[in-house]
């Protein structure tokens, strides 16, 4: 059976045969929430959730509108054996502009980024949670990395310059290990999406496009 979660009702599409729909309860009633990347541990799906799809939309495509409406920072969990939700993660103040973007479990560690705000982690036992200053803003997917590291593409850059993309590897406490630098043509911005790490060859790929500034 076929899974989509949350995401028909923020993104508008008709229901579809061979689909099972599973809608979690809306986090605000200010904002409408989309989920956004997925990844199971176990049993357990884990969602990032945010709004920044459907603020854009309802800001005629400004990629910034989600900072206009603050609200909760969570992770969703969705119990795969049971078929249902389960109480979420909250990895954020209930005042946070940005919501969770892509989510990665590793090592008893739930990494998250939020792309507008600092990424981190959030310990699946203690449910404690550690933001990553010190790794910049601007961070969207994740994966696992060399030598129990976590590799994150840098979208652009966030807030902080102009164009130039960015891999990184990081520790668990967010500290930058290793940077690969992918420099941005004049007037365009880099754009890397999925990062991945081989390990045979020990080559780190990531699937990169580019926009104009």
């Amino acid at each position: 059976m076929a899974w989509l979660l949350l995401g028909s009702a923020c993104a508008g599409w008709p229901p579809h045969r061979g689909l099972h729909v599973v809608t979690a309860p809306a986090p605000s009633a200010d904002e409408r929430y989309c989920a956004w990347y997925g990844a199971a541990e176990g049993d357990v799906l884990y969602v990032g959730e945010s709004a920044f799809w459907s603020s854009m939309r309802a800001a005629g495509g400004d990629p910034s509108a989600d900072l206009r409406q603050a609200g909760p920072r969570r992770i969703a969990r969705f119990d795969l054996a049971r078929e249902r939700w389960l109480e979420p993660l909250t990895v954020g103040a209930p005042g946070s502009p940005s919501g969770v973007w892509d989510v990665h479990p590793q090592g008893g560690q739930l990494y998250f980024t939020t792309f507008f705000e600092h990424a981190g982690r959030v310990d699946l036992r203690s449910g404690q949670v550690v933001a990553f200053a010190s790794a910049g803003r601007g961070l969207n997917e994740l994966a696992v990395g060399p030598e129990g590291s976590v590799l994150v593409s840098r979208y652009g850059s966030g807030l902080d310059a102009v164009g130039n993309g960015e891999l990184l590897t990081l520790d668990p406490n967010g500290v930058a290990l290793e940077r690969f630098a992918l420099p941005a043509p004049s007037e365009f911005r880099v754009a890397p999406k999925t990062p991945a790490w081989h390990a045979a060859t020990g080559e780190l790929w990531t699937r990169r496009g580019r926009t104009r500034g």
